[in-house]
């Protein structure tokens, strides 16, 4: 889809509009905090464990062609579950690690960012339609 709206710009708002539709309805927490052992979403939350205080120390950038929020959501919720701190004190150490969507992503998760919001599992597709942006080469 990104590689056709690339080539064809005329389609842009309604490619937009049709990925948003398709990702929207996976935001689901079930899907995100099971306990297997095969979510690599866990794996990394370890990895990074540290203490509260240091958690932006942690060396990790993530590029990522996806443009679903679920990986802040996950890091987000976890550090809260984890730490039991303020949603406003895990975002602030989770702003330090910089998660980028190459080709653009669903929106912001209200605490990390006022503007062009929406929460997770919320189905609204006006809003995260105008967030599945392309990024510019």
């Amino acid at each position: 889809m990104d590689s056709f709206l690339e080539h064809r710009p005329e389609y842009l708002d309604v490619g937009k509009a049709l990925i948003a539709a398709e990702l929207i309805v996976c935001e689901r927490e079930t899907a995100l905090f099971r306990r297997d052992g095969k979510s690599w979403y866990e794996y990394l939350f370890n990895e990074l464990s540290t203490n509260f205080c240091d958690f932006e120390k942690n060396q990790l950038s993530i590029l990522t062609f996806n443009y679903d929020r679920s990986l802040e959501h996950y890091l987000l919720t976890s550090l809260q579950n984890s730490y039991d701190k303020s949603i406003e004190e895990c975002a602030e150490k989770l702003s330090k690690i910089p998660i980028i969507h190459l080709h653009g992503d669903l929106g912001a998760l209200p605490a990390l960012e006022r503007h062009q919001s929406r929460p997770y599992c919320k189905r609204r597709l006006k809003s995260a339609a105008g967030g599945a942006r392309k990024v510019p080469h």
